[in-house]
């Protein structure tokens, strides 16, 4: 006994000794070599990233998803049967894996709530407020499918000074079904995104912060911060204020900082300054009109 604990003994210090020639563990850093790391993505390269990032968005309209999954779900389902629908805080819900007698199938959870017609506290009329969460997918006898995977959430209100059209697209979606070709929901694009436009009649205003993965192109990621343009006279409408990140193939980083915006932008020219690990890339410039150009609905289709 007296051998193996003097053996255990030994051991424990020699790790501890170890511990303190090494120090605390730090942050793991994969060790690429200089053919792997590859060079920064050019600007031209990031102004692609970023055109994608703007064609996707302005084609985001989260309407499609609600229409879509209000369409395919009632008109698919059988009452009473499959799936049986409950209420959950006046939300519809249901949760199982059934088939109807006509062939659709209904897997998942999801809970769906779109309604309207009030007041809310900041003195909005509310036109309609559409909330659909869950995990689930409807499978029709034709083979065509709708996914919803996530969080749609979308406000239509009108105030006494501006509309407002606001909410998030949070996860995973798509439908198969050839009324959507062309649009969002047949991209393979994922994401967290949250938005904001105003239209106050003679200017429109328009608000994100989130990001976007599995871009098609040299950029495969992008994250908005305090993404904010003003179309009001003054303001720059070319240029928003805030900041966008992009990532390359290697899981690099690149800050395009849009500045502050506004009518004290010494440059009201859509373009930021581009920058990685400190070293400065050079301009990034896009064409951000689209989310300010728009009348009545901002989203294409």
């Amino acid at each position: 006994m007296g051998t193996l604990v003097g053996t255990i003994a030994c051991s424990v210090d020699a790790e501890q000794a170890q511990d303190d020639a090494t120090g605390p563990p730090t942050p793991y850093q994969p060790q690429l070599s200089l053919d792997e790391e590859g060079a920064p993505l050019a600007p031209e390269a990031l102004e692609e990233g970023l055109t994608e990032i703007i064609a996707y968005l302005v084609r985001q309209d989260p309407l499609l998803q609600h229409e879509a999954w209000t369409e395919v779900f009632w008109g698919n389902a059988e009452d009473g049967v499959c799936p049986i629908v409950g209420d959950h805080n006046g939300q519809d819900y249901w949760r199982e894996d059934c088939t109807t007698s006509a062939g659709a199938r209904f897997n998942g959870w999801s809970l769906n709530f779109r309604e309207g017609g009030w007041i809310d506290e900041q003195g909005m009329e509310v036109q309609q407020y559409n909330w659909l969460s869950g995990h689930a997918t409807i499978e029709l006898p034709d083979g065509s499918r709708l996914q919803n995977f996530g969080d749609v959430e979308l406000l239509i209100a009108r105030g006494p000074d501006y509309d407002l059209l606001e909410g998030f697209v949070f996860g995973d979606f798509s439908w198969d079904d050839p009324s959507a070709d062309g649009s969002w929901l047949q991209e393979e694009i994922s994401g967290e995104i949250y938005f904001r436009f105003e239209d106050h009649g003679s200017h429109r205003t328009a608000g994100y912060e989130g990001g976007l993965t599995f871009l098609t192109g040299p950029v495969l990621a992008g994250r908005l911060e305090g993404l904010y343009l003003d179309g009001a006279p003054g303001a720059c409408a070319l240029e928003p204020q805030g900041r966008v990140r992009l990532r390359d193939a290697q899981g690099g980083w690149v800050e395009v900082d849009l500045g502050a915006g506004g009518a004290a932008e010494a440059d009201c020219d859509g373009c930021g300054v581009a920058s990685q690990d400190g070293a400065e890339l050079g301009p990034v410039c896009a064409d951000w009109t689209p989310f300010l150009s728009w009348s009545g609905w901002p989203w294409q289709r």
